[in-house]
Formats: structure tokens, sequence, C-alpha cells
């Protein structure tokens, strides 16, 4: 994992994300070093640069623009669960391992193989509702932080961030 500082803390990055991005900056960079270097050449020709602006400006946005959408995945704000982390992944897999020896032992209704395979799912499914209700706890903590605070624009960011289902983002 890579970690990266937020105004909120340290945040981890998983490491299929942090492919994107460099994928997504060797794009810009390798599309801006073609510009500029073709902008250096037409300036000095032209004798001024400046009359260039308005294209250079479209030009790199372009670049940005593509790049984003060659590279980096578009999903909806719920996508990604912060609150999922390194324990429920392994208390996921341990169900599903114990779900695919059940399987194996012809699903029986009783006996070892049975009990633990329900109480893997029943740990894991419980810790998943607690892990998802820190979710609800974490947005309100942060909404009345921001009351507290009395800023009603830091207020109004974090409830869109919150409760705004509708747009997507990268």
């Amino acid at each position: 994992m890579v970690a990266f500082s937020t105004s909120n803390g340290w945040r981890e990055v998983r490491p299929h994300l942090v492919s994107y991005l460099v994928s997504y900056l060797s794009a810009v960079l390798d599309h801006i070093n073609e510009l500029s270097s073709a902008y250096e050449r037409n300036a000095w020709l032209d004798g001024d640069c400046c009359d260039h602006s308005d294209t250079v400006y479209n030009q790199i946005v372009s670049v940005l623009n593509n790049a984003a959408e060659a590279y980096v995945p578009e999903h909806r704000k719920t996508y990604f669960k912060f609150w999922w982390d390194e324990e429920l992944r392994l208390l996921k897999a341990a169900p599903v391992d114990a779900n695919k020896l059940w399987k194996a032992a012809g699903k029986p209704r009783h006996g070892s193989v049975y009990n633990a395979c329900q109480s893997s799912r029943k740990r894991y499914r419980a810790r998943l509702r607690d892990k998802q209700a820190m979710e609800t706890q974490s947005y309100t903590n942060d909404l009345h932080d921001a009351l507290l605070l009395n800023n009603g624009a830091t207020f109004w960011k974090c409830w869109q961030s919150k409760f705004e289902k509708t747009k997507k983002y990268t």
C-alpha cells in the first residue's frame, strides 16, 4: 500500500490505483513534452509565443481529459468504501473458504464443517455491519464538526460529499 497525507491524516491507496496514477502521469508527461517541444520550435519561428496561449491551454486541457478517460477508472461515489480494510478482507476470505469446504463435504446440515461455515459467516457479517455503522457515524461526526465551527461553506461541502448520490467521480 502507498500512503499519502490529507487534511484528515494519512490515507492508504490500493496498489491498483497507484498503477492507474502512474499510467496517467506517464501519458500526460509524454504528451505535454511533445506539445512543449512543438511550441518551442514554433515560438522561435513566429517570434511571439503569447499569441498561442489559448491554443496551448486548450491542447493541455485536451491532453489531461484524454489521459483521464484512458487511464482513470470512473466509479460512483459509493463504490469505494473507506471502511473496507485488511481485517474485512481476511474475514471475508474465511467464509468463502469454509463454504468451499462445506460444499466439498456434500453440504451437510449438521456437524463441525457446517458449524465452522456458519460461525465464520456470522463473524464476517457482524463485523461488516459494525464497519458500515461506523460509516454513518463518521458522516454525522464530520457534519457536526462543521456545524460547531460555524462554517457554512464547509458544512455544505461536507453534506454534498456525503449525500449527493447522482454524480460520478474518477
